[in-house]
């Protein structure tokens, strides 16, 4: 598990938060902030809401009622000039890495900065390459994605997520689809990129291995109930949460537990 010095300052704040599709909440009774400097998980079993609460916060699914706050700024009841804001303070790296095929790998990291149009092209590519350099890509900078393992072209989607200097980078699954290896490197770049950037790392995961390895704090998100389990340490909630958050860290099946009672 990662350790980070003590911040006071909240960047995501999630009060009595309700999300979903259409107006219709999914999701309820979510509470939770995270600090600057974090590394928070959003974790939990197969269809409990992981991916969904992630898409209110990145600002693609407007939330249904309650208070879910990013740098400041109420995705509820802060309209459109709300969202803007909090697209300007966030990057993204998508399940699937999304770079671009027709571009090299230095310009899908450079592309974000060239839309702005605030930096000279020799500004971006020393931007870009010292990015990549952060994630062991720079010297595959020219290659194309399709040249790229799965693990490599995540690397890549992390660099360019950090291209603009958000405040929180935010990690859908990003261990899906990788080998252990590769995912456990992808684990210790995470802590490494925190340590040494003071950024805010929100990972959307139920991977065990990865939660333990990089996770501050996290929240579990429950299927069946469709809300919010439990939010602590890893450890702690291992140690110490409720019966369902425990069985889910520890991998331990629910029929396993009752007949373990039984006995």
């Amino acid at each position: 598990m990662l350790t980070t010095a003590a911040s006071t300052e909240t960047v995501i704040e999630a009060k009595d938060l309700s999300v979903g599709y259409g107006g219709r909440a999914v999701l309820t009774g979510i509470n939770f902030t995270v600090a600057s400097g974090e590394v928070f998980v959003i974790g939990g079993g197969s269809g409990c809401g992981k991916s969904t609460l992630m898409k209110a916060m990145i600002t693609l699914l407007p939330p249904v009622s309650g208070t879910l706050r990013i740098t400041g700024h109420d995705l509820v009841t802060g309209g459109d000039e709300a969202v803007q804001q909090v697209r300007r303070s966030i990057g993204v790296m998508y399940q699937g890495g999304a770079l671009f095929g027709g571009l090299t790998v230095l310009e899908n990291v450079r592309l974000g900065m060239e839309e702005q149009g605030l930096f000279t092209w020799t500004e971006m590519n020393s931007l870009a390459l010292s990015l990549l350099a952060m994630v062991d890509l720079d010297e595959h900078c020219n290659k194309m994605p399709s040249a790229l393992s799965g693990g490599m072209q995540k690397r890549a989607a992390v660099a360019r997520a950090m291209a603009l200097s958000p405040q929180i980078v935010f990690l859908d699954e990003p261990s899906a689809g990788l080998d252990p290896i590769s995912s456990a490197g992808f684990d210790q770049m995470v802590v490494r990129l925190a340590r040494s950037t003071g950024r805010t790392f929100v990972v959307v995961t139920h991977e065990l291995p990865s939660i333990f390895t990089i996770a501050d704090r996290m929240v579990v998100l429950g299927g069946a109930q469709k809300t919010q389990l439990a939010i602590g340490s890893p450890k702690e909630l291992l140690e110490s949460g409720p019966p369902d958050v425990r069985r889910f860290l520890a991998r331990q099946p629910e029929d396993e537990t009752s007949q373990g009672a039984a006995s």
